[in-house]
């Protein structure tokens, strides 16, 4: 009688050391051999059952290290999708400055040039600037001034605070006086503003979490 073999085993544990070469995508594959290699393993006195082990851990290893780096990428992306609720498509240009360091403390600045102040400010969280906004927004972008240079990206930073006036659009969110441990935040500790420009057209973003 012919002795059966428990290769499947042997296969998952190959997928699985592979998988730390393709990203993850085979130890999937290799996880479910060496499963169903230890299951036979049962049958065949224990046949290879070391192998069917070694590709299950190696398998759980790569993919827990995968969806931390996915996870770990997202939280780095300092410009979050979450922070740029604000800036509808439709722009003609766009000009980004991310902090590629950013983690939990970063500060991004970025322009959009469009065609028609329409296609921002029909978002309908914008307001019309007043006279008794003027000095309030330039605190913002003066503050994120203030990081740029800190941060040595003054180079990236072209705002002219002159530029705003009254009938231009602006968006200010911030976690001014929310609770953060046994403090609050203060006025320039988290920050997104949107200003645009109807003179040029143009949408400013800033953003600090400092």
């Amino acid at each position: 009688m012919k002795e059966e073999k428990n290769e499947i085993a042997i296969i998952g544990f190959i997928f699985s050391l592979i998988g730390y070469i393709t990203i993850g995508i085979s130890s999937i594959i290799g996880l479910i051999l060496s499963i169903i290699g230890l299951r036979k393993s049962k049958r065949l006195d224990n046949k290879n059952k070391s192998f069917a082990v070694a590709g299950i851990v190696l398998s759980i290893v790569r993919l827990i290290i995968v969806i931390l780096l996915i996870t770990l990428f997202v939280l780095l992306g300092g410009f979050s999708q979450a922070n740029i609720v604000g800036i509808p498509k439709g722009y003609i240009k766009k000009y980004e400055y991310y902090d590629k360091e950013g983690f939990q403390d970063y500060t991004d600045y970025a322009k959009y040039v469009y065609t028609d102040k329409n296609i921002v400010i029909k978002q309908g969280n914008y307001k019309l600037v007043t006279n008794d906004d003027i000095e309030d927004i330039k605190g913002y972008f003066k503050d994120t001034e203030n990081w740029m240079t800190e941060l040595s990206r003054l180079d990236e930073y072209d705002f002219n605070e002159n530029i705003i006036n009254e009938g231009d659009y602006v968006m200010i969110i911030t976690k001014e006086g929310q609770r953060i441990g046994d403090s609050k935040y203060k006025k320039y500790d988290n920050y997104s503003v949107y200003f645009y420009d109807v003179e040029t057209n143009t949408l400013y973003y800033i953003h600090s979490n400092i």
